[in-house]
C-alpha cells in the first residue's frame, strides 16, 4: 500500500513540473517512517528526493508535515532505532513541525515529528543550527539515532485543536498535518507580495530560512517521545528537532530572500 502511495508523490512531483503554471506553493500532509518497514522502494525515493530539487529551482516551495509520531520507532513493543518520516526527511523539501499552547505559552507538542535521517546526510545549509543543538545536553543516547543525518522539522506551527466543519459537523482535530498548511499559507502569501512588487518566488525555502535564523517565535519547552520510547528530543533556543527554527510570524518571514 505505501509503495503505491510513494509512486503517487514521483507522479505528482514530475506532474506539477510539466504544468504549464504550476502553484508555487504546495503542501503535503502525508508521510511514513523511512525505514522501509512500510514498504519503501529505496531508488524510488532518492527519485523521487530528485524531483523535490527540481521543483526548488522552478521556483516552488514543498513543504511537508514531519509526522505525528515524535522521533518515530523502528521496534513495536520496545524502543529500536528512531525513524524519522519521509518525504519530510528530503534535503529538498521544507519540513514542519508542530506546537501548542500550555498555560498561555506555546511549547513543543509531544508527538511533533522530529529526529535525524539514516538515509539522507545532513544539509549544508543547516549544519551551523544542528550543530549548536547537538553541543547542549539532555539529548537522547546516540545509539538511536544519526547525528549526522538530515535534521527535521526545519520549522514548525500550531498543531492542535483546528476545528474541521465537514459534513454540517464541527470535529477537533491535531497533527502536523495541519501545521503544515498554515505555514505554507503564509508562504504563499509573502510570495503574492513578491511577485506584486517585481521579485521572483521563494522557491526552495531552506537556505533562506536557516540564514534568517529566527522564522518569528523561538519555542523553548516541551519535548517529543516515540511510541514505545521513553525519550526524544528537547526543544531549546534557537533550532531544536522538534520544532526547528519556531513558529511563523508574518513580519519575519517577509524578510525571506
Amino acid at each position: 500500500m505505501w509503495t503505491t502511495f510513494d509512486d503517487d508523490l514521483l507522479s505528482w512531483a514530475q506532474n506539477v513540473q510539466s504544468a504549464r503554471n504550476p502553484p508555487l506553493v504546495h503542501s503535503i500532509s502525508w508521510g511514513s517512517g523511512e525505514s522501509g518497514s512500510a514498504g519503501y522502494n529505496m531508488a524510488l525515493l532518492q527519485r523521487t528526493n530528485t524531483e523535490f530539487q527540481k521543483m526548488g529551482a522552478q521556483g516552488i516551495s514543498v513543504l511537508v508535515a514531519s509526522g505525528d509520531d515524535g522521533p518515530g520507532n523502528t521496534g513495536t513493543f520496545t524502543c529500536r532505532k528512531f525513524d524519522a518520516t519521509w518525504p519530510a526527511v528530503s534535503p529538498w523539501v521544507t519540513a514542519v513541525g508542530g506546537t501548542y499552547i500550555e498555560g498561555g505559552v506555546e511549547a513543543a507538542w509531544g508527538d511533533s515529528g522530529g529526529g535525524f535521517s539514516n538515509v539522507f546526510g545532513r544539509a549544508s545549509y543547516q549544519s551551523a543550527a544542528v550543530e549548536a543543538y547537538l553541543s547542549q545536553e539532555g539529548l537522547p543516547d546516540e545509539k538511536y539515532w544519526n547525528k549526522t543525518g538530515r535534521a527535521i522539522p526545519d520549522v514548525s506551527a500550531l498543531a492542535t485543536n483546528y476545528q474541521v466543519v465537514s459534513g454540517g459537523s464541527t470535529a477537533s482535530v491535531s497533527g502536523t498535518s495541519a501545521a503544515t498548511p498554515v505555514f505554507a499559507a503564509i508562504i504563499a502569501l509573502v510570495n503574492d507580495e513578491r511577485l506584486a512588487s517585481g521579485k521572483t518566488p521563494l522557491g526552495f525555502l531552506n537556505p533562506a530560512l536557516y540564514k534568517l535564523g529566527s522564522v518569528g517565535y523561538d519555542v523553548v519547552s516541551g519535548s517529543n517521545k516515540a511510541s514505545g520510547c521513553k525519550t526524544g528530543f528537547p526543544a531549546t533556543k534557537g533550532w531544536d528537532a522538534v520544532t526547528g527554527l519556531g513558529t511563523p510570524l508574518y513580519a519575519d518571514l517577509a524578510k525571506l530572500g
